[in-house]
C-alpha cells in the first residue's frame, strides 16, 4: 500500500488511488484507473529487488511483464508473469538474473511550467553555486564557453566573469536593469534555496524539456561523461543527489546511486553521492562533455543493459495489506516505484 506511484498531479501511493484517478502508462503518458480494487490481507508477499536498487513488495499473484532468457533468445518481447512465477525461475546458470523489464524510455511528461529561474541556470547553481549567494564557480577551461552558453538564455542579461584564484572563476548572473526583484540572488532567496540546495517540486513536475535543461545545468557543473559515454553526477549534498536521481529517472533513464567516503589529508570529510546512467541524448552543453555522449534512439535495445530493469532478487517477506489497480492503457501497464518501473 505504501508503494510510490507517480501521477500527472504528483506522487501518491497505491493506498490512495481510487477509480477515475490518472497515473502513467509504461510510455509515460496519462492513463485512467478503471478500477482500484479492495485491499487484500493475509496474502503471500515478496520483495522484488531490481538492479538499480528499487525494492517493491508485491503479492504472489501480482502481474509483471518480463522478458526471460529463453524469450530473449527466441526474439520474443516477453510475457506476463506473476511474482511467484518469477521467483520460481529467478536465475539462469544459478546466478545471472533471468528476468528483465524494459525501462520507460521517454520518461514521464508533465505540463510546461512558468518557472521562476531558468532551469539550466538553476542546475548550474545547484551544482557549483555558492550556498549563500548567486555566485557560480567555473574552471578556467570552461569559463569563456560558459559565458557564451549563458548568453543564449533571456532571463538574465548581465553575466560577469571574475577570476579570484588560479584555475577558478566566479560567474555573477544578474540583470542590467538594476531591479533587485529580478536578480538571481533575490529569486534564490524568494524560493528558499539559499542555504537549502534542493530541486523544488515545480521543477520536478515541469515539462520534459524543462527538466532536461535543469539536468544539463547540473551535468555542466558537477557532472562527468566518460569516453565511453557513461554519465555520472557527484555531490556531497546527499539530499540534492537523491533529488537529481529522481530527476534523471523521470526523464526515462535507469540510474544507480552509491555513496563514497571522502578523505583529505587523512581526515574524513563526509560522504559523496554518485549517480551513474547512460544518456541517449545530450544531457550537457559544454563541448568537452557533450562530444562524449553517444546519441541513441528511444527504442529498447536488447543488447544494452541500461535499457532494462533486471530483477536481481526476490525475497519472501511477512504478509502485509496489498491491492491492485486496473488501468485503461493498451497493455494494462502502469509505472510504480521511485524508478518508474513498468508493471
Amino acid at each position: 500500500l505504501d508503494t510510490p506511484i507517480p501521477t500527472p498531479n504528483g506522487w501518491t501511493t497505491m493506498s490512495e488511488l481510487k477509480d477515475g484517478d490518472t497515473v502513467f502508462d509504461n510510455k509515460g503518458q496519462p492513463t485512467t484507473v478503471i478500477k482500484a480494487w479492495d485491499v487484500m490481507v493475509d496474502r503471500p508477499c515478496y520483495k522484488v529487488i531490481f538492479d538499480n536498487g528499487e525494492e517493491i513488495v508485491a503479492d504472489q499473484d501480482h502481474l509483471w511483464f518480463t522478458q526471460d532468457t529463453v524469450e530473449r533468445r527466441r526474439g520474443s518481447v516477453g510475457s506476463k508473469k506473476t511474482t511467484v512465477d518469477i521467483y520460481n525461475n529467478l536465475y539462469r546458470n544459478g546466478k545471472e538474473p533471468n528476468h528483465r523489464i524494459p525501462i520507460s524510455m521517454t520518461g514521464v511528461e508533465y505540463k510546461k511550467k512558468d518557472l521562476p529561474i531558468d532551469p539550466y541556470i538553476l542546475g548550474l547553481w545547484l551544482g557549483d553555486g555558492c550556498n549563500d549567494s548567486s555566485i557560480i564557480t567555473v574552471g578556467d577551461r570552461d569559463a569563456s564557453e560558459m559565458q557564451e552558453i549563458l548568453k543564449e538564455q533571456t532571463q538574465f542579461d548581465k553575466i560577469q566573469l571574475k577570476t579570484y584564484q588560479k584555475g577558478s572563476n566566479s560567474l555573477l548572473v544578474t540583470v542590467n536593469e538594476g531591479i533587485q526583484t529580478k536578480s538571481l540572488n533575490t529569486l534564490l532567496k524568494a524560493n528558499k534555496l539559499l542555504h537549502n540546495k534542493h530541486i523544488p517540486v515545480e521543477y520536478m513536475m515541469s515539462s520534459r524539456d524543462q527538466r532536461l535543461e535543469l539536468l544539463k545545468g547540473l551535468m555542466d557543473s558537477d557532472g562527468y561523461i566518460s569516453k565511453t559515454g557513461i554519465a555520472q553526477f557527484y555531490n556531497m549534498n546527499l539530499r540534492l543527489v537523491k533529488h537529481v536521481k529522481n530527476l534523471i529517472a523521470s526523464l526515462g533513464y535507469k540510474v544507480t546511486y552509491k555513496e563514497n567516503d571522502i578523505w583529505y589529508k587523512g581526515t574524513h570529510q563526509g560522504k559523496c553521492g554518485v549517480l551513474t546512467y547512460t544518456p541517449r541524448e545530450y544531457v550537457a552543453k559544454l563541448a568537452f562533455k557533450r562530444d562524449r555522449i553517444k546519441r541513441r534512439s528511444n527504442v529498447n535495445d536488447s543488447r544494452c543493459r541500461a535499457h532494462w530493469h533486471y530483477i536481481k532478487d526476490i525475497i519472501p517477506v511477512e504478509s502485509e495489506p496489498v491491492r491492485c489497480i486496473t488501468v485503461d492503457s493498451d497493455d494494462s501497464m502502469f509505472l510504480c516505484g521511485n524508478q518508474y518501473i513498468p508493471t
